[in-house]
């Protein structure tokens, strides 16, 4: 079942429902939310990529504007 299967489900079953609750289905639903999703991948070649993903990097960078 998809995701979007998951949402229709839950408004046919209990009416509206808040932005809260979509997006809590929609990232953290097991196995198919955004984030618990085998298949998803964050990093360089994902959707996207944090701070966290660029390891030293961003440290660098960091110092090096401080110090400027």
């Amino acid at each position: 079942m998809e995701i979007s299967e998951i949402i229709k489900e839950k408004i046919k079953k209990e009416g509206v429902i808040s932005f809260e609750d979509f997006m809590e289905i929609a990232l953290y639903f097991p196995e198919h939310g955004y984030y618990t999703s085998p298949l998803t991948k964050i990093g360089r070649k994902g959707d996207f990529f944090t701070a966290s993903h660029l390891g030293a990097v961003f440290g660098i960078l960091l110092a090096k504007a401080i110090e400027d």
